[in-house]
């Protein structure tokens, strides 16, 4: 934890954040669940993958530090995030696309293997997919619920955030992103925000993802220079 963070003390009053409001405890009487349809087949989907209740709460924005969280879910925990550095995740994908499809014109459509030729969609969409995942996914901004770990001494307490946060979690505060991130790896700047829990696992997709496309665009460069010598 970061110097902002103090060790529980029982003599403490425990207390929610008063700053970050989609952060604090149980949100499901915002949302009035007694007189939702909860036999409905949209509601067994949305209560079990954590969906938003109905259509008009996908709107909702709120300010999480310095990004702004879309789409809450069941619980109130923005789905959607858009972090600080939304530029930086713009900017990345619009040189990687220039970039290959510069690739795929020179070198990748002139190529007279099939089976390499075709490979560049399949890999390139992938990588597409697995970068706006990392980059607008909720990375783990916390939500503690304090009653399931009240009394433990391994809770701790950041300032900044006026947040208790979960046991062994390894939260951080970001100063980029100016809350605390939940299983906190990094700050990635070309996604924008932070690396959590959430979205880690499909981040270490993307960079083998990445280290595939780099090994697929060298052997094309040295198949074509390779022809073209013959």
């Amino acid at each position: 934890m970061n110097e902002e963070t103090s060790l529980y003390n029982e003599m403490q009053p425990i207390k929610q954040s008063s700053k970050y409001q989609m952060l604090n405890g149980n949100q499901e009487e915002e949302y009035d669940y007694p007189n939702l349809n909860n036999h409905s087949s949209y509601m067994k989907i949305a209560i079990k993958y954590k969906l938003p209740p109905d259509f008009k709460s996908v709107f909702n924005i709120s300010k999480l530090g310095n990004s702004y969280g879309f789409c809450p879910d069941i619980n109130g925990d923005p789905l959607i995030l858009i972090g600080p550095q939304w530029h930086f995740f713009i900017i990345t994908f619009l040189i990687s696309t220039i970039i290959y499809i510069f690739i795929y014109r020179s070198y990748i459509n002139s190529s007279e293997i099939v089976i390499i030729k075709y490979m560049s969609w399949p890999l390139y969409i992938i990588w597409t997919i697995l970068f706006f995942y990392i980059s607008l996914i909720n990375p783990g901004y916390p939500k503690t619920n304090l009653e399931s770990i009240r009394g433990s001494k391994q809770m701790s307490y950041c300032d900044k955030c006026e947040l208790w946060n979960k046991p062994k979690s390894n939260t951080y505060h970001c100063n980029i992103c100016d809350i605390c991130i939940e299983g906190h790896k990094l700050h990635c700047f070309i996604t924008g925000h932070c690396i959590g829990y959430k979205n880690k696992k499909y981040f270490y997709w993307f960079i083998f993802n990445t280290v595939i496309f780099l090994f697929y665009f060298s052997a094309i460069y040295y198949l074509n220079k390779k022809t073209k010598n013959k």
